[in-house]
């Protein structure tokens, strides 16, 4: 509350219609700010759960290779389209990627 704004211009007394005016602004500001932060708080919710969806992912993919699984360039591939929306074509030897380049 702005004491200055007071009827008395004593910021030690206010008018009582000004101590409830103040509570409503206060209540009204606060709820505001209320439902802003349960806002932001709902949209850091959607980006972690699609931070933690990519992360299993990821991880799924790092142990299989950690694990010496054997996965093929097409299944590296699926891997990258999951966790990126797309994948370049995966070879073996760097001297293939001229010849792709060629095509």
């Amino acid at each position: 509350m702005n004491q200055t704004q007071t009827a008395t211009n004593n910021p030690d007394v206010i008018t009582r219609d000004e101590a409830i005016n103040s509570l409503h602004d206060r209540f009204y500001s606060s709820r505001k700010a209320v439902i802003a932060a349960r806002e932001r708080i709902e949209d850091l919710q959607r980006d972690l759960f699609e931070l933690e969806e990519e992360h299993r992912w990821a991880a799924v993919a790092v142990d299989k290779l950690d694990n010496g699984a054997p996965l093929t360039n097409e299944v590296l591939g699926d891997w990258l389209v999951k966790l990126y929306g797309e994948s370049p074509e995966v070879v073996d030897d760097p001297a293939d990627l001229n010849a792709l380049a060629q095509r």
